[in-house]
Order: structure tokens, then C-alpha cells, then sequence
């Protein structure tokens, strides 16, 4: 009995691993974007790739978490991707760039959905006591946002990828912020830029991530 159960449990390994050197790539690869915790935010991404990476979804959550003396903050963040690859360069099949693995240029979309909470203090001088007084305010935003990229993704070797992308949307933030319904007058209180959460319009979108392939 034992015999007649290793014939096809044989069988279905030398498949399995045959199949597997039959698929050129590896089909899922998990990404960290570095340059975003320098903004109290940490962005975990999964791309699962469909018929040997002619085209792939994206998942890409955030979290945001921040708490200093003046300023507290916490929020999440998710996108999601649709790629279409319009080319692959590998190794395997012809000489590549620097001798990388792979590299593939792709155009997608995307779109996101942001929810934001901050508290922060901020000082005014008062002229009658001549002293720096305190105030507490709160900001909450919430955020949609879709667009079109373009991109570039590297296999260095067959488990390490450098994936960079350009693009640009439309964004739409509602924003409660009660330091501008206050009555204190700020000093200088700006327009919104492009790269605030707040931002409301057309907004460029750049991504660079590091992954692990598998």
C-alpha cells in the first residue's frame, strides 16, 4: 500500500518541480518603500503577477503614526494598481542591462483612499504678558484619488527587485482643520502644495520600492 501511495506522490513533486522551471518568473513579490518612513509612514505592498507578468495587481497599505511633544498623528493609506507589462528583458533569453535578472516597463492605474487624524500645538506670543502661550488644534482628512503611471521594474537577481514609477491623478481631500477656524491670526499660513495630505487637484504620484520575489 505504502508503495502504490509513493508512485504518485512522486509523480506530482517532479511535476510540481518542473513546472516550476518551466515558469520563467516567480509569480508574488513583497515591497517596502524606505523613503516614506522619514514621514511617520510605513507602506507595505503585494504585486501578484498573471500569466508570467504580462499584467499584475498591486496592494500597496500604509500606516501613519507619529507622537512628539507637539504633534500627534495616525491614519492609514491604501492604494491598489493595475499593471499591464509591455515588455520584459531577461537574462535568460538575451544579454541585459549591468547583467540584471529581469527588467520590465509597464503602464497602469491606480487608486487610493486616505483617512488622517493629527493633533498639534502650536505657540503665539501674547503682547500684554509678553509670554508664548499654547494652543491645541485638530485636523482630519479624508482622500480619494486615482490616476494613470508608468514604470520600470528591475530583478537585480531573481529574488531582488528595485521598482520605480511616474505618474499623476486627480485628487479630491475634505479637510477639517480647527486652527483655521480658530480666532487667533496665524503669522503665515500657506496654500496647500502637491505633496500635503490636504492637497486638492491634479498631483504628480512617484513610487520607489525595494522587494523580495517569491
Amino acid at each position: 500500500m505504502k508503495k502504490i501511495l509513493f508512485i504518485p506522490i512522486l509523480f506530482l513533486a517532479i511535476t510540481f518541480c518542473q513546472a516550476q522551471e518551466a515558469e520563467t518568473y516567480l509569480n508574488n513579490v513583497i515591497k517596502i518603500n524606505p523613503f516614506l518612513f522619514g514621514q511617520s509612514q510605513f507602506q507595505l505592498s503585494y504585486e501578484h503577477y498573471f500569466k508570467n507578468r504580462k499584467s499584475s495587481v498591486l496592494l500597496m497599505p500604509s500606516y501613519l503614526l507619529k507622537d512628539s511633544r507637539d504633534t500627534e498623528l495616525q491614519g492609514f493609506e491604501i492604494m491598489g494598481q493595475y499593471r499591464f507589462y509591455l515588455t520584459h528583458y531577461n537574462k535568460n533569453e538575451r544579454k541585459t542591462f549591468l547583467n540584471m535578472y529581469n527588467y520590465g516597463f509597464y503602464a497602469g492605474l491606480y487608486a487610493l483612499y486616505l483617512n488622517y487624524d493629527e493633533t498639534f500645538t502650536r505657540y503665539t506670543y501674547n503682547p500684554i504678558t509678553f509670554e508664548n502661550e499654547s494652543n491645541s488644534y485638530k485636523k482630519s482628512i479624508q482622500s480619494i484619488e486615482g490616476g494613470a503611471l508608468l514604470g520600470l521594474q528591475m530583478d537585480i537577481s531573481r529574488r531582488i527587485v528595485l521598482d520605480f514609477y511616474i505618474g499623476g491623478g486627480l485628487r479630491k481631500s475634505e479637510v477639517e482643520d480647527s486652527y483655521l477656524d480658530s480666532n487667533i491670526e496665524a503669522e503665515y499660513y500657506g496654500e496647500y502644495s502637491v505633496f500635503d495630505f490636504e492637497f486638492t487637484g491634479i498631483k504628480p504620484k512617484v513610487g520607489l520600492m525595494l522587494g523580495i520575489t517569491f
